[in-house]
This record gives structure tokens, C-alpha cells and sequence, in this order.
């Protein structure tokens, strides 16, 4: 509107001057009003080039006009293909999390697969499993307790399942595909892979279970080999609901008098152990007990080990007099049938003299136990641990009896034992014998 203002304005002026210079033709004689006129036409043409001017302003803003409404509707158009774009990363990052989890298990599933194709060569019928040799599951250990900052340490914990090991397996029987699944969950455990090992030994068991059912040996035996692998990842709660599972397969399939519940009862009793909860890891270990009593008889080495449980029960249960009568029972087992000198054999009198230790009236007894254990490391040759520690026990039995002098002496042997006996550590023992 404005532009077509300015057109007219224009026109208008234009005839105004053509009229001027027309006027100008006829009244020339006028000097005076020539020279008005000549203003009045330059005053015109001024107004002329500003008109024009005006317009080619005009022009440009409108153009520019057009264009701001154009990058306008552009960035609409990109804010909106922004916003798709990054709902199109999340539904395509949500994705590639699913597809990497799938990834994860279709890698599982094809090592089970390879596993199972070479594997078949391997009767493809499950055999039983119940004749297999009764052995420990959980590995023993060696624990240390300090007192005074000094350690007295118990040589064995509790006797656990320790058979749970491909090379423990029995060679008289031919391995079924369960067993060798078994062995190769176990090598899985022991590098702690264990994204492999609990899926494929949960795998395994719904096989079982859908072949034999769920109350079959092969599946307890399953369930005791998943239970190892919780327990190896200190999960003792999941270890104890499968082992109270097994536990009841076996009592339904062979009556609870037989060596498979007593061995399920034992493992019951270590996990309950690990828990602090020493009383029903008590009465787990004594039914355990009574049932290897009734199949070994009460002087079998396999009775010592469960001794050496109830007696270390015991101990953390304050209940020192039942763990000397079990520890001395067990000592007496020990020696009628590996001999006086024999590893287990010291290593039970070690226990039982910490036992002594609890008991200020009983301190020599003690002392006699680790000096006869010393004395005999000189003509055979014991773990160097071992003599370490009998070395440490030793030097707390003494301070306890204001012995500081003689502990002193001892803590210094002990800190220079190397891996055979040290010519101070004989030296030492002379000291001590010459106390006697």
C-alpha cells in the first residue's frame, strides 16, 4: 500500500515538474521567477531521488519480510525432525539393549548346544547317580581367630562337601550326559563364570525334570552342584533353599537313614554355619552323625570328620566341654587308624589345645599339646604353616601365663621361618624343652 503511495506521490510530482518547466518555456523573460523555479525543480528532483530510495527500502524489507517467514516455517520444520530423531534414538538405544541381552543368551546357548553335539557320543538314557561315592561338597578352610592380637587359629572348619570337582568323580562309572553337564559347570564356577554356569545348570534340571521328574537322584544331585556354585558367590540363603530341596528328594527316595541324606545334611550344616547360625548347624551335624554311625560304625575316619564339625559347633557355641569330648573322640579315631604321627592327627591335638585355652586352669595341657607338636616337626617334617602358627599358639599360651620372655622368643622364630625348619627354630625348641 504504502509502495503504491509513493508510485502516485511520484506521478503526481513528475507532471508537476513537466508543468514547471513548461511555465518556465513561457515565463522566461522573468529572471527573478526562473531562478524560483530552478529551486523549486531542484527541490522536486531531491524529492524524486527520495521517492525512489523509499521504494527500493520498501522493496528490500519486504523482501526481507518473505525470507524471516521462510527460515520460520524452517526451523519449525527442524524442530520437529529433531524431536523424531531423538524418539528414533531412544526406541533404536532400547532396541540395541534388547538385541545385546539376546545376544548375551543366544552366546550361552550355543556354547550349551556345542557342549551337549560333543557329548553325544555319551548314552543319551540318564543313569542314576545314587551309588556314587559319598563325598564332601564345599571345600574346606582354615580359620583364625585373634585374641590379644594373637592368633589362635583352629586348623580345620567344617569338613564340607569337597567332592564337587570334575576329579572327583568316580572312574567305575560311565558318565552320563548329566554328569558331564555337572563337570562342565564346574569349570565354569571355578573361573568364575558364573552367567554361564547358573543358566546351563538351570537348564539341566528342567531337562531332568521333564524326563525323570523332579524327585530323581540326577536332579538332587543337580540342585547340590547349584548350590555349590551360590555358595562359591557367597549366596547361602539361595545354596540353602536348594539344599533343603534336595534334601527332601532324598528323603522321599531313600528313607532318612541313608548316606546321601546324611552327606545333604552335613552341607546343610555348613551353610548354616556360615550364617552364625551355629545351633541348627548343631543338629543337622548330629543327624548327620547318627546315620554315618549306623553305615561306617563309630571308629571310621569319615566319623572323625563329622567330630571335628560338631566339635568346632561347639566352640562357637561356648559349649567347650561337648567340644573336648568330641575333639578327643575324634583324636581317638585318627590315631587307631592312621597312627599317633599322623598330618590329622596333629592337626585335631592343635585344635583341642585351643580348646584348653579357653580355661586358665587348663594352659599346661595346652602347652604340652604344641610342645609334643614341636618336638615331633623336628624329626618329620610338617607344613610350614603349620609350624607358624603352633609357633604363635605357643607364644600365647605362654603370655597368658606371664611367660613374656619365652613368648617373645617364639613370636621372633616365627617371624623368621622360611619354607623349611630354620636352624633358630631348633635353637628355639631347645630353649623351650629346657623350661620343662
Amino acid at each position: 500500500m504504502a509502495e503504491n503511495n509513493l508510485l502516485q506521490s511520484t506521478k503526481c510530482l513528475l507532471k508537476d515538474l513537466d508543468a514547471i518547466k513548461n511555465n518556465v518555456t513561457f515565463t522566461s523573460a522573468s529572471s527573478e521567477q526562473s531562478v524560483i523555479s530552478s529551486k523549486s525543480m531542484e527541490l522536486i528532483e531531491l524529492s524524486i531521488d527520495e521517492a525512489r530510495l523509499m521504494m527500493e527500502f520498501s522493496d528490500y524489507l519486504q523482501k526481507f519480510e518473505m525470507e524471516k517467514h521462510q527460515l520460520q516455517k524452517e526451523v519449525k520444520r527442524l524442530y520437529k525432525e529433531n524431536s523424531f530423531l531423538r524418539d528414533e534414538l531412544k526406541r533404536t538405544t532400547k532396541n540395541l539393549s534388547t538385541y545385546e541381552q539376546m545376544n548375551s543368551e543366544h552366546i550361552v546357548e550355543i556354547e550349551h548346544l556345542k557342549f551337549l553335539h560333543d557329548v553325544n557320543k555319551y548314552d543319551t538314557s540318564v543313569e542314576s547317580l545314587e551309588d556314587e561315592d559319598v563325598n564332601d561338597l564345599f571345600p574346606s578352610s582354615t580359620p583364625a581367630t585373634d585374641d590379644d592380637n594373637y592368633p589362635l587359629a583352629d586348623v580345620s572348619m567344617i569338613t564340607s562337601e569337597s567332592a564337587i570337582s570334575p576329579s572327583s568323580l568316580s572312574d567305575e562309572f560311565v558318565p552320563s550326559r548329566a554328569q558331564t553337564i555337572r563337570s562342565l559347570v564346574l569349570q565354569y564356577a571355578s573361573k568364575q563364570r558364573y552367567e554361564v554356569a547358573i543358566p546351563l545348570c538351570k537348564q539341566t534340571i528342567q531337562d531332568l525334570e521333564r524326563t525323570v521328574g523332579h524327585y530323581h537322584e540326577n536332579v538332587a544331585t543337580m540342585l547340590t552342584t547349584l548350590a555349590f556354585v551360590y555358595h562359591d558367590q557367597s549366596n547361602y540363603q539361595e545354596a540353602v533353599s536348594l539344599l533343603e530341596d534336595v534334601l527332601s528328594i532324598r528323603i522321599k527316595l531313600y528313607g532318612n537313614e541313608h548316606l546321601l541324606v546324611a552327606q545333604t545334611l552335613n552341607n546343610l550344616a555348613v551353610l548354616f554355619s556360615k550364617r552364625q547360625k551355629f545351633k541348627e548347624a548343631e543338629s543337622l551335624c548330629k543327624r548327620s552323625l547318627a546315620i554315618k554311625e549306623q553305615h561306617y560304625g563309630c571308629d571310621h575316619v569319615e566319623i572323625s570328620k563329622l567330630l571335628n564339625n560338631l566339635a568346632l559347633l561347639c566352640k562357637n557355641l561356648d559349649k567347650y566341654d561337648d567340644a573336648e569330648l568330641y575333639y578327643k573322640r575324634s583324636i581317638d579315631i585318627l590315631t587307631k587308624q592312621l597312627g599317633e604321627h599322623n598330618l590329622s592327627v596333629i592337626k585335631t591335638k592343635n585344635n583341642l589345645a585351643s580348646i584348653y585355652l579357653k580355661d586358665t586352669k587348663q594352659y599346661k595341657e595346652a602347652e604340652k599339646i604344641y610342645k609334643n607338636i614341636l618336638a615331633y616337626s623336628i624329626v618329620q617334617e610338617l607344613p610350614h604353616n603349620l609350624i607358624t602358627m603352633i609357633l604363635k599358639n605357643l607364644s600365647l599360651t605362654y603370655r597368658r601365663q606371664d611367660k613374656c620372655d619365652l613368648a617373645d622368643t617364639l613370636d621372633v622364630c616365627a617371624l623368621k621361618m622360611k619354607k623349611h625348619l630354620d636352624p633358630i627354630f631348633v635353637q628355639t625348641l631347645n630353649v623351650i624343652q629346657q623350661t620343662d
